[in-house]
Formats: C-alpha cells, sequence, structure tokens
C-alpha cells in the first residue's frame, strides 16, 4: 500500500490510481542520496528525499494487515511564519504585514525547530512577512539543515542574493525557494 500525496480533505481517489486502476511502479528513479525514513504508528513508513521533495508512503506488510496509510502520525510539512515585517505593501496581503512588523523571538524559533526534530518533520515553509529580513534568518535555514529538516522559504526580495556569502550559505542550506510576487491582481 502506498500513498502518493495530494488532498487528504477529499474522498477522490488520486488521478495516478484513476489511470493505473490502483497498480503502477513506485518512481524510485526520482529520488537521490539524501533520504530519510520514518515509521509511523499505522505500521507504514514515509521514505523523504530532502533533495527534491519527493516523499513515499509505503507499507511493507500485505494490504489489509494493520497498515493505514491515511494519515501520518505527526507532521510531514510546517508552515512556519518568523516576522510579520516587510517593505513591499502587497495590496492584497492576506498577512497584513508591512515595515512596522515584528520578528518572533529567536528562543521560539530556534525551540520550535528542536520540537519539530523530534517529531520527525521533513520539511519547513517559512514565510512572514518577508522572511529573509529576520536577523537570524540565515542561522535559522543552518540550524533546520543540521537538523535534517529541509527548510524552504517564499520571498519577494532579492536583496539578499547580492551578498556573494549570504548568497551561498543560504541556498547552500535551504530545500526550495518560492518567488512571490506583488502585482496588482486583475
Amino acid at each position: 500500500m502506498a500513498i502518493l500525496g495530494g488532498n487528504d480533505n477529499v474522498v477522490e481517489a488520486h488521478p495516478l490510481v484513476q489511470k493505473h486502476g490502483g497498480e503502477f511502479q513506485v518512481p524510485w528513479n526520482g529520488f537521490h542520496v539524501d533520504i530519510v525514513c520514518r515509521k509511523d504508528d499505522g505500521g507504514f513508513w514515509t521514505i523523504f528525499d530532502r533533495h527534491t521533495g519527493n516523499k513515499v508512503r509505503v507499507s511493507f506488510d500485505r494490504p489489509g494487515l494493520n497498515a493505514q496509510c491515511d494519515r501520518a502520525s505527526s507532521p510531514e510539512l510546517v508552515d512556519l511564519k518568523i516576522t510579520d515585517m516587510c517593505q513591499h505593501g502587497c495590496p492584497y496581503c492576506y498577512q497584513d504585514s508591512g515595515p512596522n512588523g515584528v520578528h518572533a523571538e529567536e528562543d521560539m524559533l530556534f525551540g520550535m525547530v528542536d520540537a519539530l526534530s523530534r517529531l520527525n518533520v521533513f520539511e519547513l515553509a517559512i514565510g512572514g512577512g518577508e522572511p529573509t529580513l529576520h536577523p537570524k534568518f540565515d542561522r535559522l535555514l543552518e540550524y533546520c539543515h543540521d537538523k535534517g529538516i529541509a527548510a524552504n522559504f517564499s520571498t519577494r526580495s532579492l536583496d539578499w542574493m547580492r551578498n556573494d556569502a549570504r548568497r551561498e550559505a543560504i541556498v547552500k542550506n535551504c530545500g526550495e525557494i518560492g518567488r512571490a510576487s506583488c502585482r496588482e491582481r486583475v
């Protein structure tokens, strides 16, 4: 039994299951060497590639033998807002962040990463405001990396890329980077 991902709030079968009638090959060739595994309470394993973000849940038991892959026993990905500060002023910002926003406390952030590491969380999606403005942002990425958590973030700023040392450290320690847009919606 394997879980393919998708939205766990709906009951429709994953498109691959619909297309192949429940029989298909697990895409092992999409994995690299930075793989971690976690055995969940339901008797299944989650295999996660920190490099690509690929995730596969699999049971090595025969189908129907106490291996329910409905949900993981702990989170696989957690969103974490680290600042409310942002200088971009997007008119549709759902976070209501702005130039006078405050940063999350350092002890809280690093304590949160420690707790997530104990739960074997695979990924952290870091956001804000503008997360690259947080004074401990670079260190937070490094700490996540050291704890085995793939730290991804969304940013609208390119300022951090202009500093060669900072750019190299961020790219070395993060998973993926999402580029946000601040254009008016039509």
